[in-house]
């Protein structure tokens, strides 16, 4: 089955990866982004969509479980 990502998860997902960019200046801005985006409704569901999902890699999900 072909996984459909929409802007919204797409946003999260380059985020969540960005958390573990080297460069300190793109880390920071993902983390404060993501500061940002879980006042939101929908966050922790958007999380955890991310979670359950077995198309994403691993780690991805592992970094979504942890914020």
């Amino acid at each position: 089955m072909a996984n459909f990502v929409d802007q919204d998860q797409q946003w999260l997902l380059d985020c969540l990866t960005s958390t573990l960019n080297t460069n300190q200046d793109v880390r920071s801005f993902a983390e404060a982004s993501l500061q940002q985006a879980s006042l939101q409704p929908g966050f922790g569901v958007a999380l955890s969509k991310i979670v359950v999902n077995k198309e994403f890699p691993l780690g991805l999900r592992q970094i979504s479980y942890s914020h």
